[in-house]
């Protein structure tokens, strides 16, 4: 889940073995009584691409995988193809932690 104090940012994950992602989340709302959460409780997952639309901003975010932060991943509004695309090993590693930063272009 993500809460912004402005702008929207916008999220979507991968099931470990999955190239396919889960529909994409925006922000942190409150909805039929449930938060927007992405992918599935208890199922690990191995990439994530997030984007944040506030101009003048953008966002850097690393995960971390089996133990170790990887290096931050900086998208701008639009999600990349590739290994610049999404944080994680996108080899069946599970990601444990995620960190953002949302800072001044």
């Amino acid at each position: 889940m993500a809460y912004p104090s402005k702008g929207q940012v916008h999220f979507r994950v991968s099931h470990i073995n999955k190239v396919r992602y889960y529909p994409e989340v925006q922000n942190y709302k409150f909805a039929y009584n449930n938060y927007n959460e992405e992918g599935l409780p208890n199922v690990p997952f191995g990439k994530i691409p997030i984007r944040f639309d506030q101009l003048g901003y953008k966002i850097r975010y690393r995960v971390m995988c089996g133990g170790i932060w990887l290096l931050w991943v900086e998208n701008g509004n639009t999600y990349i193809d590739g290994p610049d695309g999404y944080a994680g090993l996108g080899d069946g590693t599970p990601i444990t932690a995620v960190e953002v930063k949302i800072v001044k272009k």
